[in-house]
């Protein structure tokens, strides 16, 4: 549930500055100013990312599909940490930090977040079970571990997007406050 709440209000907020297609519909609010729209999107998109636990393997107890689930919800959540660590390590002195930050100390503990980062995301795409190992005898496609199917899907979606046009049409975030 978790998930679809920090999903809604990310999707939500991409919306509102036009950087994702259907943007009308996933900025709508609804009676209680919440973005069902959003909300409804990201149910939807777990329950297809679980279909494949639909065709388990037979005997198994592994859950697969919610495996699969919780890799591409952990990755992506730390993806959306990674990236601003990185930036802001990669500005250096020229970044103008606000009240509450970690001073000086930013220059050993950015590397470290962003490695442990990588590090874990490498994990949550391995395997769950032997017959799950692509390449062996004994594997199985219902056994598979499909997260990184699913990021390469997402990403590479997002890239072609990209290419496509949102390059030429995106204009950066919209300001909905006096700065």
């Amino acid at each position: 549930m978790s998930c679809v709440t920090a999903g809604s209000r990310m999707l939500f907020a991409f919306s509102r500055d036009k950087a994702v297609p259907g943007h009308k519909i996933w900025t709508k609010l609804d009676k209680n100013r919440n973005p069902s729209n959003a909300a409804i999107a990201l149910g939807v998109a777990g329950a297809i990312l679980t279909l494949p636990a639909l065709w388990a393997p037979e005997g198994s107890v592994v859950p697969v599909a919610f495996f699969a689930v919780t890799s591409v919800a952990v990755i992506g959540l730390f993806a959306g940490f990674a990236i601003p660590i990185w930036l802001r390590f990669k500005a250096g002195d020229s970044f103008k930090v606000g009240e509450w930050n970690l001073g000086k100390h930013y220059k050993w503990m950015a590397p470290i977040a962003v490695l442990e980062i990588a590090l874990v995301s490498i994990v949550f795409c391995l395997p769950t079970t032997p017959a799950g190992v692509w390449g062996s005898k004994d594997f199985v496609w219902a056994a598979a571990q499909y997260a990184p199917i699913a990021l390469l899907v997402v990403v590479g979606g997002a890239y072609i997007w990209w290419l496509a046009g949102a390059k030429n049409t995106f204009k950066g975030p919209n300001r909905t406050i006096d700065q």
